[in-house]
């Protein structure tokens, strides 16, 4: 039973590569001079949108961001091993690039080692916001953890407002899946407190 166990633990950790490997998307053949939207690739799992967040800023990095996504598995409940950040400046993307590539300092224990590079084909916070406004991520019925998230001041703000009615994703969330025992370890329940997304001021 234990050795079935193990077997079946690998093939989901195989399922869930080949799954990031599929989902990232194609770097691009040459750096733009002014870019400032960068991609971070093979984040652990458990990391969620809290440990992301807490992770840029005790780097240096916070009030220095005005957008970040961290995609997640909406049946499994974890990260797809890659984000999306969009620094102020091309100047702090760089400094951004030299700090986390090759970087291996993760809070979880995880031999993984992050790679750097510029976001394709999408740059810059407005082509982000107009990508995701009126994505079935944005669906009110999506975590607030689960979503884009944008800030100003190095504070969250609210996302801006859909130009059409957004439909709602078609998988099941991994919350609402029957899990082991009732629970897995590094799902969505698994969030510290400290770490969990507070949801954006109301702005009128």
């Amino acid at each position: 039973q234990q050795q079935q166990k193990q077997q079946q633990q690998q093939e989901k950790q195989q399922k869930q590569e080949k799954q990031e490997k599929q989902e990232q998307p194609q770097q691009p053949a040459v750096i733009p001079d002014d870019a400032t939207t960068v991609m971070l690739r093979n984040i652990p799992n458990r990391y969620t949108s809290g440990s992301l967040l807490a992770l840029l800023d005790d780097h240096g990095f916070k009030g220095l961001y005005d957008f970040v996504y961290l995609p997640m598995d909406f049946q499994n409940g974890v990260n797809l091993g890659y984000a999306f950040v969009n620094m102020l400046h091309h100047e702090d993307a760089m400094a951004f690039r030299d700090k986390f590539q090759g970087f291996q300092c993760w809070r979880f224990d995880s031999a993984k080692v992050c790679e750097v590079s510029w976001a394709n084909p999408h740059q810059g916070f407005d082509e982000h916001v107009e990508r995701y406004r009126n994505s079935p991520v944005m669906h009110p019925s999506m975590p607030d953890e689960y979503k884009p998230m944008v800030f100003r001041g190095g504070q969250r703000i609210t996302f801006p407002a859909p130009t059409k009615v957004i439909k709602a994703p078609k998988l099941r969330l991994g919350r609402d899946r029957p899990r082991d025992g009732g629970k897995e370890e590094g799902g969505p329940q698994d969030i510290p407190p400290e770490e969990r997304i507070p949801p954006p001021p109301i702005v009128a």
